[in-house]
């Protein structure tokens, strides 16, 4: 037991689902290590929806499917109102959801005889439940959610930001980077703890996976974009900004991951001048990160974007855009990063020209040590611990 903590607890993470997508694997990376390094604590996987599955559940961490709450009528009937209007619907649920999640938590008290911690990840989770009405519980945000709810909701943005305001009153709120603190008090009007819980990075596995043998799709040197096909990520902008890279290098893009946006990215990447893989989700994407060029981001907000984290630990070029400050603070101090000043296709073709030119140096691998798991659990423990129980 960790001195100062107190005794063991059930510790239960929330989140939306474990479909491809930064939270669900930054919240399998907490569970896995927290269960190995505090074996005294019993962790839980509470899952709210059974859309897709790309990861899995460690071992020694216990899975519960309360998938029913959004797959009834009245669920379903809020997720589609949801796309318009987040939270305004969720309203005529909340309280049956967080009712369940108590009684949940109530009875897994009663049958391990330890008290329930819970924490509540990332806005799909968030959006479910009245947090202030759950006992032992923390929200963790893990976006810039004025952003988010700007891109989705348009015009409707502004009152969408104040139901999240009521939903978010009086609970216990952390974020995983400064900008999303300062944005949350900011453009939200959240009251935010001023400690950052950092996304734990595993740095000596991602460099035992990055060993592994990976089938290899294309030939010769590949800059690398790694995430969700989605607009906010602006993988067509990156696509265009490559065909119109100005260097003598002839590398390759590769895109590794899914989305609804593949069929017209592929038709986009067919136009350009330069050649385009797609690769779909990778199981294990360390060992085309180590052996990339470069990565590239371009998205419009991001949390913390652990890819960006993930190639720093392997000693990945990088060239990014700002993403609302949080790529900023990811590739602070890092000397083989480039920041793109905006998000325009001349600017990312500069970048990326630039950043081949760090690709022959010599690889450093960086030992992230304010992002290590140990580092990043204990933050997790000790805001625990300062919950009223």
């Amino acid at each position: 037991m960790t001195e100062g903590i107190g005794p063991q607890r059930n510790v239960a993470f929330v989140v939306r689902n474990l479909s491809l997508g930064g939270i669900p694997r930054v919240v399998i990376e907490i569970c896995a290590a927290w269960s190995k390094q505090h074996p005294q604590d019993r962790v839980h996987l509470v899952l709210l929806d059974d859309h897709g599955r790309h990861y899995d559940t460690p071992e020694k961490v216990t899975e519960h499917d309360l998938t029913r709450l959004l797959n009834d009528i009245p669920g379903k009937l809020v997720r589609l109102g949801n796309k318009i209007l987040p939270n305004l619907c969720s309203v005529f649920t909340m309280g049956r959801n967080t009712r369940a999640l108590n009684l949940w938590a109530r009875n897994l008290e009663l049958q391990s005889g330890l008290p329930v911690d819970i924490v509540l990840c990332g806005y799909g989770a968030i959006s479910c439940f009245s947090p202030r009405r759950l006992k032992n519980c923390l929200c963790v945000g893990h976006n810039l959610y004025g952003d988010m709810l700007r891109e989705r909701t348009g015009r409707l943005a502004s009152l969408n930001r104040r139901l999240l305001r009521r939903v978010l009153n009086g609970a216990r709120v952390f974020a995983i980077s400064t900008p999303i603190r300062e944005a949350l008090r900011h453009d939200i009007g959240v009251t935010v703890e001023d400690t950052v819980l950092y996304n734990p990075i595993d740095v000596n596995r991602i460099l035992q996976l990055s060993s592994e043998a990976e089938p290899k799709q294309f030939d010769g040197p590949h800059i690398l974009y790694l995430g969700r096909l989605s607009p906010e990520k602006n993988v067509d902008l990156i696509i265009r900004a490559f065909g119109g890279m100005k260097t003598d290098a002839s590398p390759v893009l590769v895109i590794a991951g899914a989305g609804h946006e593949r069929a017209q990215l592929e038709r986009l990447a067919a136009e350009q001048p330069r050649p385009v893989r797609f690769l779909g989700p990778l199981k294990n994407p360390y060992p085309v990160l180590s052996t990339a060029s470069a990565l590239v981001l371009a998205s419009d907000f991001e949390g913390m974007p652990t890819v960006l984290l993930e190639a720093r630990a392997l000693g990945t070029p990088i060239v990014t855009t700002a993403a609302g400050g949080a790529s900023t603070e990811a590739i602070e101090g890092y000397d083989m990063a480039v920041l793109v000043p905006d998000k325009k296709p001349a600017s990312l073709s500069e970048g990326l020209a630039a950043v081949l030119a760090l690709s022959d140096a010599p690889r450093r691998p960086d030992p992230l040590p304010g992002f290590t798991t140990e580092a990043c659990i204990a933050r997790y423990r000790e805001a625990l611990h300062a919950a009223p129980k």
